[in-house]
């Protein structure tokens, strides 16, 4: 029987491996590289065969014998203990590529077809920062009610909307997983009813009486730049904050007065055309003097590869006074969307300029696209409103062009 100090002194001539026996077919090989190996001999079916246990030291004595019992076992049953491994080897494959976390990669790159650049970030940072921590290294096939209940639980308190928002995306991978059928039921089901969460809030907005006041606030801070111009480019085009802020220059021709969002950032994955007014055109012009070198019309200070953070409109908006639920950049869309419906203008031309889902998908991509020309007018016209407000001139009625059903 072998002992530790033979095994850590066992050196080889420089010219053949040197065997070391410990008993019962266990052996300690010595290879003139330096490197030290178990190997186990045995006989299965009347033929020889050698089993490799694994490197010494890494694998000490004790558990070199402890394997070889281990191995002997297998081969009174018939199994050959090299198969064994291999078969041992692919389940656990197997199962790490079913973990939850796994299988929320493979759930997400799907959708990723699918879903907006501020969606997607969004919902990968729920998962990084809450889920994962709480139930990805369980395979899915595991997991219990009781365990994403307490995962709900436990954020309910201090952030009640992602709990909410993790209880639905985490439900949409139990639900893709019962597809790839690597499970028969969703633990989610039901857990909906027992947590009470709070009704979604509107995105905080400003009335036409107090739209004045921030437009003139918003022009007058000279402070920053990008930020401003980003505001403000919102404010002309009705467009979202990832809309403005993943912008590339590409997207634009000002010659045409026209910009055209790609369907991968849209949330209906279809182009978006936006008409620019004469105000819009002009700011363009002014900044592409700023950050016409680089791919985004809006890139990060630190890294122009880069495109700027939805904080640097939201920290503007603090800037001006507007923190604290006042306002939020999404809120702007709200308050255009009201003044345009009050003022006259009818749904098919302020629905699909805001890129709202519709029902129909073959009509709402074909929205995205028509009333070009009613879309244009309205824009300049809503520009044009956003002007006199701050500076107090003259607000004239909108040129509303009535649409009329196709014969």
């Amino acid at each position: 029987m072998l002992t530790v100090r033979q095994c850590d002194g066992a050196k080889s001539d420089g010219k053949k491996s040197t065997i070391l026996t410990d008993g019962y077919g266990l052996y300690l090989d010595v290879r003139p590289s330096g490197a030290k190996t178990w190997r186990y001999r045995y006989r299965l079916a009347g033929k020889a065969n050698i089993f490799t246990i694994g490197d010494y030291p890494v694998v000490s004595l004790a558990e070199a014998r402890q394997r070889r019992g281990e191995a002997a076992e297998l081969i009174k049953k018939g199994i050959n203990p090299t198969s064994a491994r291999r078969i041992e080897k692919a389940v656990t494959i197997e199962a790490q590529s079913n973990i939850f976390k796994s299988v929320a990669e493979r759930f997400l790159a799907e959708r990723a077809k699918r879903w907006a650049g501020g969606t997607m970030d969004r919902v990968q940072n729920i998962f990084k920062n809450h889920v994962y921590p709480a139930i990805g290294e369980y395979p899915i096939a595991s997991i219990k009610p009781l365990q994403v209940r307490e995962m709900i639980r436990s954020s309910l308190k201090t952030a009640p909307t992602m709990a909410e928002h993790s209880l639905i995306y985490v439900g949409q991978v139990f639900r893709f997983a019962i597809a790839e059928e690597l499970l028969e039921y969703d633990p989610t089901y039901g857990l909906g009813k027992v947590f009470k969460f709070a009704p979604s809030p509107h995105h905080p907005h400003l009335t036409s009486i107090q739209l004045p006041t921030f437009a003139q606030a918003l022009y007058a801070h000279t402070e920053t730049i990008l930020d401003v111009y980003a505001a403000k480019l919102m404010l002309f085009t009705l467009t979202r904050t990832c809309e403005v802020l993943r912008a590339e220059w590409t997207e634009f021709d000002l010659d045409r007065a026209l910009w055209i969002v790609p369907p991968e950032r849209m949330k209906m994955k279809t182009p978006h055309y936006v008409p620019l007014s004469a105000q819009a055109v002009a700011l363009l012009r002014e900044l592409h003097e700023l950050t016409g070198d680089s791919r985004y019309v809006f890139p990060q200070e630190t890294d122009k590869t880069k495109h700027a953070h939805k904080a640097l409109i939201y920290n503007l908006f603090i800037d001006l006074g507007y923190g604290s639920g006042k306002l939020t950049p999404h809120g702007l869309r709200g308050t255009a969307s009201t003044i345009l419906y009050e003022s006259g203008y009818p749904e098919h031309v302020v629905e699909p300029q805001l890129a709202h889902k519709k029902r129909n998908k073959s009509r709402a991509a074909y929205d995205h696209a028509i009333h070009m020309p009613e879309r244009r007018a309205m824009l300049q016209w809503w520009a044009n409103y956003i002007d006199a407000q701050r500076t107090g001139g003259e607000v004239l009625p909108p040129n509303v062009v009535p649409f009329r059903a196709a014969a």
